[in-house]
């Protein structure tokens, strides 16, 4: 069983610097950023080009900040003020040295996503951890003050009635969610032995603009007709917002109290499967629904897929694992970040639904 070290504070070098760097961790002191801002390096962003990586480099060059936005391959988004684009790979580290090479803040987006298919486990371990420790050795080398991790609540395992928080046990079943919690361990062991300021941000779902995932696919079945409506089973899931994400991520990076610490980030509100339901039809437009489909008849079509995996040899789109992703329950508390670094959740899904349908679904 995996325990999670969620709330270890960085142990800096003795001595070190006065003013606006601190001499605990090498953490910047943000308050004084205007006036610094002429002589800071910029912020690198891995992942730049992804669903949190675009608005995550928008909100620091809004914010003043100028990025380094790292691509694993040619960028194909016209040049802009404020951003220079980088190409490299976590796979090299000499590329990474490259990118990190005068940056004041890492924040680390990019890894392999979260799948079902885990015929190939060791691209996870790959890319999340020893691509994580390439960019971590890159961002020491370099003199990087601050490194902020994106990782998943499936670090912690899959979750449950019970409103977990950053105090419990991490178990995680998936080579995805394994990989993450190293991957975890490896940013906070940087930042205790080193005078790196260090933060860890577990996400659960996130929806928002250019949604993807199992959101986007419920959302779009939604759309056609294709998707039935849920019993109300009771489960709670927690979620998160793109823009809550990205608020998260620089007060983690500007926050003195977010050293060595793990945060869970998510909007405060819990969903049932049939609360998503709901609220996907009415920001299409379309008329509630007064029945449910029983959830004997979803159990027997899990069972079914079963069935069918093991007679065909391979995954079918409908089984037990997929029924436990779609009713079951997993709830995460964001109290600690609320208490320790003010943040607070901006939006909900039901808030953010509209826009996201607005924007267009693949309903064909």
């Amino acid at each position: 069983m995996f325990r999670g070290h969620a709330h270890t504070r960085s142990i800096g070098a003795p001595g070190g610097d006065s003013g606006a760097v601190g001499a605990s961790s090498g953490f910047l002191d943000y308050s004084l950023a205007r006036e610094l801002r002429p002589y800071l390096g910029p912020d690198l962003v891995t992942g730049a080009g992804g669903f949190l990586g675009r608005p995550l480099v928008e909100r620091l060059v809004a914010d003043g900040t100028p990025v380094r936005a790292m691509y694993h391959r040619s960028p194909e988004i016209p040049p802009r003020p404020g951003v220079v684009t980088v190409r490299a790979a976590l796979e090299d580290f000499d590329s990474l040295r490259r990118a990190a090479e005068g940056c004041t803040t890492v924040f680390h987006l990019a890894g392999k996503a979260h799948d079902l298919d885990v015929r190939d486990a060791g691209a996870f371990r790959r890319i999340n951890v020893e691509g994580t420790a390439n960019l971590l050795r890159a961002a020491e080398e370099a003199g990087v003050r601050s490194f902020v991790f994106a990782s998943s609540v499936k670090a912690m395992g899959e979750g449950g009635e019970e409103c977990l928080d950053e105090d419990a046990p991490a178990e995680p079943r998936s080579p995805y969610g394994i990989s993450k919690l190293e991957a975890e361990r490896l940013v906070l062991e940087t930042g205790a032995r080193s005078r790196i300021h260090v933060s860890v941000l577990r996400l659960p779902l996130v929806y928002g603009p250019g949604l993807k995932g199992n959101l986007r696919a419920m959302l779009d079945a939604v759309a056609r007709g294709a998707f039935p409506p849920p019993p109300l089973t009771g489960n709670r899931r927690s979620l998160t917002s793109v823009s809550d994400v990205v608020s998260a991520l620089v007060l983690s990076a500007r926050s003195p109290a977010a050293a060595g610490c793990t945060y869970l980030v998510t909007d405060g509100t819990t969903y049932s499967t049939r609360d998503i339901y709901d609220s996907m039809r009415a920001a299409l437009g379309l008329r509630p629904m007064a029945w449910a489909v029983p959830l004997w008849a979803f159990r027997a079509a899990a069972l079914g897929g079963d069935a069918a995996a093991r007679l065909l040899g391979r995954r079918m789109p409908f089984s037990t694992e997929a029924l436990e992703k779609l009713l079951g329950s997993a709830c995460y508390s964001n109290e600690r970040i609320r208490r320790e670094l003010g943040f607070t959740p901006a939006t909900t899904l039901q808030a953010a639904l509209p826009g996201i349908a607005r924007a267009g679904t693949r309903a064909s």
